[in-house]
Parts: C-alpha cells; sequence; structure tokens
C-alpha cells in the first residue's frame, strides 16, 4: 500500500503538475514481488490498474481538462486521461538497481517482461583499482581548492573507499 501511496504521488506530480521525477528502487526495496506487478503496469503501459479511486479520476481529469482544450484537443474523459497518463510516463524515470547475481533478476524478468523489454540496462561491472585510482587523480586534478601535494593520497584514499564498502 506504501508504493502504491507513493506511486499515487509520482503520478500526481508528473501528471497535473507537469514536473519530472526519478524513481529509484533497488533489490532490497522489493519485499513482495507484488511490488514488481506496479512496476510492470507501470513501464510497459503507463497505467497502474486502480492507483486512483474514481473520485481522484474524475479530479484528475475536471483538473487536466483545460490544459488539453489548450493543447486542441477534444476534452472527453477518455482523452483528459490519455493526456494525464503520457505526461506523466514522459516527465517520470525509472531507475531499478537490481543485481544481476544469482537467479533472481532472471527469474523476475521472465515474470514481469517490462523489467527488460521497457528499460535499457546497463551492467556495471567491478572496476580495477588502478582505474579507480586514475579517474579520482584526474577530478581531483581539476579542483582549484584542493592542494597539489594532496592529490596522489587523496585519490588513494576514495579509490581505497569506493572498493571497501562495495
Amino acid at each position: 500500500n506504501d508504493l502504491r501511496a507513493d506511486l499515487a504521488s509520482i503520478y500526481i506530480k508528473a501528471g497535473l503538475k507537469n514536473v519530472g521525477i526519478m524513481f529509484l528502487m533497488t533489490d532490497s526495496q522489493v519485499p513482495d514481488e507484488r511490488f514488481l506487478v506496479l512496476i510492470n503496469d507501470m513501464l510497459s503501459s503507463g497505467e497502474i490498474p486502480e492507483l486512483f479511486g474514481d473520485d481522484e479520476v474524475e479530479n484528475i481529469v475536471q483538473t487536466i481538462a483545460p490544459e488539453v482544450k489548450g493543447a486542441g484537443i477534444n476534452d472527453t474523459k477518455e482523452n483528459c486521461w490519455r493526456f494525464f497518463i503520457d505526461r506523466a510516463r514522459k516527465n517520470i524515470k525509472t531507475m531499478l538497481c537490481f543485481s544481476p547475481v544469482g537467479s533472481t533478476l532472471r527469474i523476475r524478468a521472465r515474470k514481469f517482461p517490462a523489467l527488460v523489454n521497457c528499460t535499457t540496462i546497463d551492467w556495471f561491472m567491478e572496476w580495477p583499482q588502478v582505474a579507480l585510482e586514475n579517474v579520482s587523480f584526474r577530478f581531483l586534478a581539476d579542483l582549484e581548492d584542493l592542494e597539489e601535494s594532496l592529490h596522489l593520497p587523496v585519490s588513494l584514499l576514495m579509490a581505497y573507499m569506493h572498493t571497501a564498502v562495495n
């Protein structure tokens, strides 16, 4: 219910208020596979069944009708709802951070195909220590407020901290 309420709030902000939103969900935030039903629906069609009650849908339609009319579209209930959903889909950017280790992601991808079909998958593999050190050193070199003598030790510390938390 909390996820459903959060998604309803996100849809209102993105669809009615035309606000860009990034929705981030990690493996640990999926205590129940039913959460993924909502995410699958959101990714595949943009519509999550029964996300809003009838009164809320009516309020959304009435609120967005002037914008629909202003866009030169007939302001029927169906057109207003489609306009709302399309705008929400445009404004909501969904990031799913799921580990590929083990069979969980593979099983979820079979059960909820939009997790794969309606997303772009970026695989991040472990970086070698030298690469972490070089990248951090490069960024630190651009900082004017950091003494040059500290660039190397701080970059080594940053690389170490990155690997330590992994």
